[in-house]
């Protein structure tokens, strides 16, 4: 007797049919919930990588300028341990850096990059090199000014990357958090 109809009218194969399509709404909303989060979350996580992944390549480059600048100083090779320990690591910072920022699909963001690339490239070939050949060239103070010159605009790309990265984290914070509040409230 499914069609004997209840006290309100329904049938128990309605009441039935209608708790069935409640439940199988309700899972949906909390399974889409679930993968909203999780996927927030993971852009957070990458977000994080990034500003990791920036930082590493700010210091190696603030390493290699100041160690540069200490030999140049005064001479003394112990000056450029952290320079060549810095070189060592920039092609594979940059790489990273790059990887990261890919992962959070914002092209605007690689295009920071590759200027930050092009100014260490200038940086290292118009300053560096030539001082580490020849420290006590004429022009040495001069290639500084210029070192100093290229170390400011690599300060400037990224501060612009760095902000860039901030806004990014901001927004995946901002979606995790509307999210969270969705999944309270259903």
């Amino acid at each position: 007797m499914l069609t004997k109809p209840t006290a309100g009218g329904l049938t128990r194969a309605r009441v039935a049919f209608v708790l069935t399509v409640g439940f199988i709404v309700l899972l949906s909303s909390a399974i889409w919930l679930y993968w909203t989060v999780q996927g927030a979350t993971n852009y957070q996580r990458d977000v994080r990588l990034a500003q990791s992944a920036r930082d590493s390549v700010f210091r190696a480059l603030l390493d290699q300028e100041t160690s540069m600048r200490g030999f140049t100083s005064t001479r003394q090779i112990v000056f450029l341990m952290p320079y060549g320990r810095s070189q060592e690591r920039m092609d594979g910072a940059f790489a990273d850096l790059s990887l990261q920022l890919n992962r959070l699909g914002e092209p605007q963001l690689l295009h920071l990059v590759d200027e930050e690339i092009a100014l260490h490239k200038q940086w290292h070939e118009v300053v560096a090199a030539p001082l580490l050949a020849a420290p006590r060239r004429p022009d040495a103070t001069h290639l500084q000014y210029v070192g100093r010159s290229l170390i400011d605009r690599f300060r400037d790309e990224d501060s612009r990357l760095d902000n860039g990265i901030t806004q990014a984290a901001a927004a995946a914070d901002a979606a995790v958090n509307v999210a969270r509040s969705e999944e309270h409230t259903s």
